[in-house]
């Protein structure tokens, strides 16, 4: 799996002058909030399932219920999404126990 950066600048200054991609980044776009939207988990979802499905791997991925997880699955083959219940977020990912609280 690619790790995925999501960025409020095209060309970060840590980057000197140049883009994600340029550097080799496949996983770099750039958004005013720097949130994940949808769009973007969609399009790094799709890369990933064509890597497992060329690896003949299927694999279940848990995601919280935010909103930009929620989308449509039909194109996945080796992916399959499950969401945990809503408040249960803190519970099953201690790390960010902090910031909820």
């Amino acid at each position: 799996m690619e790790p995925i950066f999501i960025a409020k600048a095209a060309r970060s200054r840590c980057f000197n002058k140049h883009s994600g991609s340029q550097l080799g980044f496949t996983g770099y776009w750039n958004k005013k909030t720097s949130w994940m939207t949808g769009v973007i988990f969609v399009e790094w979802l799709s890369r990933w399932d064509k890597a497992l499905l060329k690896d003949k791997r299927k694999i279940l991925l848990l995601l919280d219920n935010f909103s930009g997880h929620k989308i449509d699955t039909s194109n996945l083959t080796s992916i399959r999404l499950e969401f945990f219940q809503a408040n249960l977020t803190a519970h099953v990912q201690p790390l960010d126990g902090g910031i909820i609280q």
